[in-house]
């Protein structure tokens, strides 16, 4: 058995180095922020996303001018929006829309708004429906008709290169996991998840590389911290945001504008730096107003495997869950642990160098 552990510690050890480099990968060079992501698939188009829309076109547009994102000609940096729903007229309490757009498609709207304000070399698109994956499930015959599925849309044929961000705002969670499925399987994607209720929500941010299916998993912060999210049945959600809004008087767009701000943060941050700048941010809005953000491996994928040492209840939560995932009942050896601490602190050294 310990030679099974030492091949997962290992193997994660190699995912986190990979994850480091390909971190420091997107370190600016002569102020040209090399490797950001040329297609960027927003996955929702109406409370969070209607008003990140047109914060992204800002960021993306500025970036271009200022040549902090490659831009050669030889690469088009393609935006595209998707969404099968339609605007209705409880959409406009919290979402960024007005009375005209009322029975038109949500991702339609945006794209049309917001892709007209973009400059030349970057093109802004849309699609009217919503996605799944047939490799995983099907949709129910009732609502087949609003989906696509994910394998025979042209957008995500070439996800396996490494220029893919799929942004997630969608209210649906098996539309979400599909998402991460997808990413898995392609091996190269970042997925940042967005999501909110009246008061709160979370930014997370999930790395997919080469490395085994099982590693990955462990790198999947949405995955790790919020898997209870991904037990809904329904195939569009029927009780939606929106619905509560009808009633609600005392937040009415507060959670979603701050979502797509800090979403808006995180981007920008990214696009200037060239570095995922953290992993996860919670936030609450209203009057307890707050934001915390944490670092993903440090703070969250090297507990998995008892980096904040033996007897923390976390910690052992954790491990036994990733021992019992792969078949794994006894504890980690403590030379595997020590060699494992060493070279974490070796990766965090490397990480604060580049940052100067």
């Amino acid at each position: 058995m310990e030679n099974n552990m030492e091949q997962i510690v290992n193997g994660f050890l190699d995912d986190a180095n990979d994850f480091i480099n390909k971190s420091l990968s997107f370190m600016s060079i002569k102020g040209k922020s090399v490797n950001f992501p040329h297609n960027i698939i927003v996955m929702g188009a109406g409370g969070t996303s209607s008003w990140f829309a047109p914060k992204l076109t800002k960021i993306i547009n500025d970036a271009f001018s200022k040549n902090l994102i490659s831009n050669d000609g030889s690469t088009k940096f393609n935006i595209v929006y998707v969404d099968g729903d339609d605007i209705e007229e409880k959409n406009l309490i919290r979402q960024n829309f007005i009375a005209n757009d009322i029975t038109k498609n949500k991702a339609e709207v945006i794209s049309t708004r917001y892709g007209s304000q973009f400059l030349p070399d970057i093109s802004c698109g849309y699609i009217n429906k919503y996605l799944f994956n047939g490799k995983y499930r099907k949709v129910k015959a009732d609502v087949a008709e609003k989906f696509l599925d994910i394998n025979h849309v042209n957008l995500f044929k070439n996800i396996s290169r490494k220029d893919y961000l799929i942004i997630n705002l969608i209210d649906n969670a098996k539309t979400r996991k599909d998402i991460h499925l997808t990413a898995m399987d392609a091996r190269c994607a970042i997925v940042i998840d967005v999501a909110n209720n009246e008061y709160n929500g979370q930014l997370t941010t999930s790395i997919y590389s080469k490395r085994t299916r099982e590693l990955d998993s462990y790198k999947s912060f949405f995955y790790n911290t919020l898997s209870s999210q991904l037990d809904e049945n329904d195939d569009v959600t029927v009780f939606s945001c929106a619905d509560a809004d009808s009633d609600a008087t005392d937040q009415l767009f507060n959670a979603n504008d701050m979502a797509a701000s800090i979403l808006s943060n995180y981007v920008n941050d990214w696009v200037v730096s060239g570095l995922l700048p953290y992993g996860r941010v919670d936030f609450v809005t209203g009057k307890n107003i707050s934001v915390t953000r944490s670092n993903p491996f440090f703070d969250t994928a090297f507990i998995t495997l008892g980096y904040y040492g033996p007897g923390n209840d976390n910690t052992t939560i954790a491990l036994n869950q990733m021992q019992s995932d792969v078949g794994i009942n006894e504890a980690l050896p403590s030379d595997l642990y020590t060699y494992m601490h060493e070279q974490i602190e070796s990766y965090k050294a490397k990480v604060l160098e580049s940052l100067g």
